[in-house]
């Protein structure tokens, strides 16, 4: 997906539209409003996006839009990538050389912020990490979706009032009690 830096004024906002594809099709749901009830409505929605406090497909519904959502099957895509690395980087946990090429990404990732590419890198460092680590794709994924889980259920402090350059760690005095651990599929490496 290509990337559009460029700003548009609407009404009294000027909205800077920076990941093409979905902040495009928010402002061509917006329009042009043909009365300043409709401008004013318009124009929350999409404040409210651009500050966070709404998702992106709630805006487009607000807006009037559809939201069309293309499935991706995290399971099979590590079945794949597992024989892709197996083949091409050999057996074993290879902790440290995964590791190491983390860091790297990290550092490429803090000297360009807007690569996609660089993000996804670690990404596919992690789940690689993973499954190394012998966890089978079906317990990586379950793993994803529990501790999502339990981070949406945490205390976080306004993100608002933290420094955007300092971590922003969950509220520890209001943790909620353990979930239950994964039953998970973690044996030995059969690499």
């Amino acid at each position: 997906m290509s990337k559009v830096n460029a700003s548009v004024e609407y009404g009294p906002f000027l909205i800077r539209a920076v990941e093409a594809a979905k902040d495009a099709y928010l402002l061509s749901l917006a329009g042009t409003p043909e009365s300043n009830d409709d401008r004013l409505a318009a124009g929350e929605v999409l404040v409210a996006y651009a500050q966070g406090d709404i998702d992106l497909e709630r805006a487009i519904r607000d807006l009037g839009g559809t939201v069309e959502l293309k499935s991706f099957d995290l399971i099979a895509h590590l079945v794949r990538q597992r024989a892709f690395s197996l083949k091409t980087f050999g057996p074993g946990p290879r902790t440290k050389g995964v590791l190491d090429h983390i860091r790297k990404e990290l550092a490429e990732i803090e000297s360009d912020p807007s690569d996609i590419s660089e993000w996804v890198d670690v990404i596919l460092l992690a789940l690689d990490g993973a499954w190394r680590a012998g966890w089978e794709p079906e317990a990586i994924a379950e793993a994803i979706e529990a501790k999502q889980t339990k981070n949406e259920v945490r205390n976080w402090p306004d993100w608002r009032t933290a420094d955007p350059d300092k971590a922003i760690e969950h509220v520890r005095s209001a943790e909620k009690p353990a979930a239950p651990r994964l039953s998970g599929n973690c044996g030995g490496f059969d690499g």
